[in-house]
């Protein structure tokens, strides 16, 4: 069932609409890349026990599993879940471009080091990376709404707080990057990630991820929440 949210006054109503706008349409596309490149990396590690055990295994597999409840929480406060779907599985395709230059950023400066397995460790890093980009556009959004309406809206759109799924994932790279001391903090690494970062915080994904859940989903009209 869609979650229902109450506002208090015709200021309050404006703020929640644009509120509720920004996050399920623009800060849900990070939330849902930043989850699938987390997907991509644990399959990747499930193939190398060497590294992947003990206490990494377990926060890895604790990263997976709470970015698979937030999944379903969000989708479950959905008025239309279909479309939900369609809108946001096609973000993955829409910003692979721009996240697999990112990533590949990382790799080329872990082989200029020389580090092993520097493919897996990309993808590691873009996916620790991705989630906490998205809580920071998240708490950005919150903040402008605040300061624009006066009302903190964090609690009414809690799915879309990946914290627990960002400290778990960073507590396994803790393990996995013990006793390497790597500055990835380079100008290609910098600029891409700018890039991609600016891609989602202006929401140049969300046209291509309307027009395909349109097309497959063309009797939808309302928001993606009622608001009361």
């Amino acid at each position: 069932m869609p979650k229902k949210i109450y506002y208090y006054g015709e200021k309050d109503l404006q703020g929640m609409r644009w509120t509720a706008r920004t996050v399920d349409f623009g800060v849900s596309l990070s939330v849902i890349a930043a989850i699938n490149e987390l997907y991509s990396a644990h399959s990747m590690l499930l193939d190398r026990p060497d590294l992947f055990r003990q206490t990494a295994k377990r926060f890895g597999n604790l990263a997976v599993s709470a970015a698979s409840r937030r999944e379903v929480y969000i989708k479950s406060n959905m008025k239309d879940q279909s479309f939900w779907s369609d809108y946001s599985d096609r973000v993955i395709d829409v910003a692979e471009s721009d996240i697999t230059l990112f990533r590949v950023s990382i790799k080329s400066e872990l082989d200029r080091v020389k580090f092993p397995d520097s493919d897996l460790y990309a993808f590691i890093e873009c996916a620790r990376v991705l989630l906490e980009m998205s809580i920071t556009q998240f708490d950005c959004i919150m903040k402008k709404a605040k300061d624009r309406w006066g009302r903190d809206y964090k609690k009414d759109f809690l799915e879309y707080r990946i914290g627990e799924v960002s400290g778990h994932w960073n507590k396994m790279c803790e393990e996995l990057y013990k006793g390497f001391d790597i500055d990835l903090n380079s100008e290609q690494v910098t600029c891409m990630f700018n890039k991609m970062c600016m891609k989602f915080a202006e929401g140049s994904y969300i046209d291509a991820c309307m027009a395909e859940a349109h097309k497959k989903n063309p009797n939808f009209l309302g928001n993606a929440i009622d608001v009361k």
